[in-house]
C-alpha cells in the first residue's frame, strides 16, 4: 500500500513537471510566433529591424536561462522529495510488519521501475528540452530567416519605393524638362507667330502705305494733267482770243483802207502809166479791185502793158482771186479759190496747183499787213502765174521815212528784202495803207508812187 502511494506521488510529481515545461514552451513559442508579426507589421527602417532582432535574441537566452532554471529548480526539488521519501522510507518500513521476499521483490521492481521511470522522465526531459531548444533554435532561425527576409523584402520595398521615388523624381524631372522643353518650343512658335504677324502687319502697313503713295500720286497726277489740260484750254481760249482780237485788228485794218487810191508808174524816173486800187466792203467781205496800164511809146518802139484783178476777202484771208493780163499782146488769165479752210487751188494756163494758207495776191495793198500778222506767207504773181516765198526773217526795216503824196507827206515804214532783191516798199504807219514800191525789172527802174487817197 505505502509502495502504491510512493508510486502515485512519483507519476503525479512527472506529469506536473511535463505541463510546466509544455506551459513554458507554449509561452516562448507564441513569444516568438508574436514577434515575427509584430515585425512584419511594422514599418520602421532596416536599422530598427537589426535593433529588433538582436532584442529577440536577448529575449529568446533569458527566456533559455528562466527555462533552464525552471528545470533545474524542478530536478531539485525532485532530489529534495526523493531523499525525503528514502529518509521517511526506513522509518515507514521500520513501521510496516516484515514483509516476505515477495512483498521485497515487489519492493525492489518497484524501486527499480521508480528509478527507471526517473531515469526515463529525466530523458524525456532533456528530450523535451532539446527538442524545445531545437524547436527554439528553429523558431529563432525562422524568425531570424523572416526577419532578414522581411529585412530584405522591406529593403526591396524601400529600393523598389526608392527607385519609383527616383524613376517619379525623374519622370518628375524628364516631365518638367520636357514641360520646359515643350513651354520653350511653345515659346518660341508664339515668338515665331508673332513675329510673323508683326511682319504681315507691317507689309500691310507698307503695301497700304504704298498704294496711299501710288493713289495720291495718281491723284497729283491727274491733278496735274488737269490742271495742265485747264492751263492749255486757257492757253488756247486765250490765243483763240487774241486771234480773233488780232483777226478784228486785221480786218478793221483792212476795213481802214477803204478807198480809193491813185498811183503814178515811173519807169527810169519818167511816167509810163497809172495804177487804181478800189477797196470795198460788201455783205462782210472786202472786194479788192486793182487796174494797171504801162504805156511805152517811142519813135523807134512800142510797149503795152494792161492787167485787171479782182480780190474777195473773208474772216481776214482771201477767198478768191482773178486776174487778167495782157503783156503787149500776150494774155493770161489765173483764177485761186479757196478749197478748205487751209487750201487753196490756183489755175493758170490750164495748170491746176495747190497751195496751202497763208497766200496773199500779189497787189501790194496789204503786204505790210501780212508781215506782222505771218512770218512765213506766200505771195501769187497773178500774170505770171508763179509764187514768191516771203519770209519776216528775211526781211530788214528800216528807219521811218516821209513819203510826199500830193501836196502833203505821209509818214511811211520802209523795208527791203536782205535776201539780195532790189524792190523796197513804203507804207503808212498810221494804217498801213500801200504808199510806194520800187523794183527793178530787166534792167529798168519801176517806181510806183501814191499820189491820192479818195475815201
Amino acid at each position: 500500500m505505502h509502495k502504491f502511494v510512493l508510486f502515485f506521488l512519483v507519476a503525479l510529481f512527472c506529469l506536473g513537471c511535463k505541463n510546466g515545461q509544455k506551459n513554458d514552451t507554449t509561452s516562448i513559442a507564441t513569444s516568438k510566433t508574436n514577434e515575427p508579426e509584430n515585425i512584419e507589421n511594422s514599418p520602421s527602417t532596416q536599422d530598427n529591424h537589426i535593433a529588433n532582432k538582436e532584442e529577440k535574441s536577448s529575449n529568446s537566452e533569458q527566456q533559455k536561462s528562466v527555462v533552464d532554471l525552471s528545470f533545474e529548480n524542478d530536478s531539485t526539488n525532485d532530489v529534495d522529495k526523493t531523499h525525503e521519501l528514502k529518509d521517511k522510507l526506513p522509518s515507514a518500513i521500520s513501521e510496516v510488519p516484515e514483509i516476505n521476499l515477495a512483498e521485497e521483490a515487489e519492493i525492489n521492481l518497484a524501486e527499480e521501475t521508480e528509478k527507471n521511470s526517473n531515469e526515463l522522465g529525466a530523458e524525456a526531459h532533456y528530450q523535451e528540452q532539446e527538442t524545445e531548444e531545437n524547436f527554439q533554435k528553429e523558431d529563432r532561425t525562422t524568425v531570424d530567416a523572416e526577419t532578414e527576409e522581411n529585412i530584405e523584402e522591406n529593403s526591396n520595398k524601400k529600393s523598389e519605393e526608392t527607385s519609383f521615388e527616383e524613376f517619379e523624381e525623374t519622370s518628375f524631372e524628364e516631365s518638367n524638362s520636357n514641360a520646359e522643353v515643350d513651354t520653350t518650343s511653345e515659346n518660341a512658335a508664339k515668338a515665331e507667330k508673332d513675329r510673323l504677324a508683326r511682319e504681315a502687319q507691317m507689309k500691310a502697313q507698307k503695301d497700304r502705305l504704298a498704294r496711299e503713295a501710288q493713289m495720291k500720286a495718281e491723284k497729283d497726277r491727274l491733278a496735274r494733267e488737269a490742271q495742265m489740260k485747264a492751263q492749255k484750254d486757257r492757253l488756247a481760249r486765250e490765243a483763240q482770243m487774241k486771234a480773233e482780237k488780232e483777226k478784228k485788228r486785221y480786218w478793221n485794218l483792212l476795213l481802214a483802207k477803204k478807198g480809193t487810191y491813185y498811183y503814178d508808174i515811173y519807169i527810169d524816173k519818167t511816167k509810163r502809166g497809172t495804177q487804181v486800187t478800189s477797196i470795198s466792203a460788201n455783205n462782210g467781205s472786202i472786194v479788192v479791185k486793182l487796174d494797171v496800164s504801162i504805156d511805152v511809146s517811142t519813135w523807134y518802139y512800142s510797149y503795152k502793158f494792161k492787167q485787171t484783178s479782182t480780190e474777195v476777202w473773208r474772216d481776214d484771208i482771201p477767198q478768191s482771186y482773178d486776174c487778167f493780163q495782157d503783156d503787149n499782146g500776150t494774155k493770161t488769165t489765173l483764177k485761186l479759190k479757196k478749197t478748205s479752210s487751209s487750201g487753196y487751188s490756183m489755175t493758170f494756163k490750164g495748170k491746176t496747183t495747190s497751195l496751202s494758207h497763208p497766200v496773199i495776191p500779189g497787189s501790194s495793198w496789204n503786204l505790210m499787213d501780212a508781215y506782222e500778222k505771218y512770218p512765213n506767207f506766200v505771195v501769187i504773181d497773178g500774170g505770171q502765174g508763179t509764187t514768191v516765198k516771203h519770209s519776216k526773217s528775211k526781211i530788214k526795216f528800216h528807219n521811218d521815212e516821209k513819203i510826199k503824196v500830193g501836196s502833203g507827206y505821209i509818214k511811211c515804214k520802209h523795208f527791203s528784202p536782205t535776201t539780195g532783191e532790189k524792190w523796197s516798199a513804203w507804207y503808212s504807219t498810221n494804217d498801213g495803207s500801200f504808199v510806194r514800191y520800187t523794183d527793178v525789172v530787166d534792167g529798168y527802174f519801176y517806181d510806183t508812187v501814191l499820189t491820192k487817197i479818195q475815201k
